[in-house]
């Protein structure tokens, strides 16, 4: 499997988040008294804190890279490509 670039993945976190944040507000807005469309908002931002741990790591040696977008790893002190391609 082809390894994303933490750029990529962090791009797809906040999306999941917003999609998630939006559904969620929908739910809330649209019908108070059900709170099915509201969980299942709550659950696509659950999927993105999931989405981002299993996939932002370090290119060269597979480590979390933790909070933010890094200059370069903390682990094996390699230059994290900050670009999408």
């Amino acid at each position: 499997m082809k390894k994303l670039k933490p750029k990529t993945v962090n791009k797809w976190n906040w999306i999941l988040w917003a999609v998630g944040a939006l559904i969620a507000f929908l739910g809330i807005v649209g019908d108070p008294d059900s709170p099915a469309l509201c969980i299942t908002g709550i659950l696509v931002m659950l999927a993105g804190v999931v989405f981002r741990f299993i996939f932002f790591r370090c290119p060269s040696c597979g480590a979390y890279l933790d909070r933010g977008m890094p200059e370069f790893c903390h682990h094996c002190g390699e230059k994290i490509d900050q670009s999408d391609n």
